[in-house]
């Protein structure tokens, strides 16, 4: 599944709130948009956060799994959203999208009702 950074933002600060025990292993993909071939295949960086009694930590994944602190980008990128980034977090409701191998046309969208 790919998921939006505002849509991962959102799904990190409600654990933290919760105060929940997690570890979330992602690929932050090349580039800030693109296609579903970019969506499905593109290459990325890829971190853990772990989550412990509302505190979390990022690490950046190297070769061999070898952790390295995340840089202060990454570490903005995750932080909880600010006000206005909640409010449309919370109206928008940022979904997963998933990867279906060899799919490369449009993905439609997903509306409720």
């Amino acid at each position: 599944h790919t998921l939006s950074a505002l849509g991962l933002r959102r799904l990190l600060a409600t654990a933290a709130r919760q105060k929940d025990s997690f570890s979330l292993r992602y690929t932050r993909l090349h580039g800030a948009v693109g296609d579903e071939a970019w969506r499905t295949g593109s290459a990325g960086s890829e971190y853990v956060v772990r989550g412990e009694g509302g505190a979390t930590r990022c690490a950046r994944l190297g070769l061999g799994g070898k952790e390295s602190p995340c840089d202060a980008r990454e570490e903005a990128l995750i932080a909880p959203p600010s006000w206005p980034s909640s409010a449309f977090a919370f109206l928008l409701e940022p979904q997963p999208n998933p990867i279906v191998d060899g799919y490369t046309d449009e993905m439609h969208c997903v509306t409720w009702g």
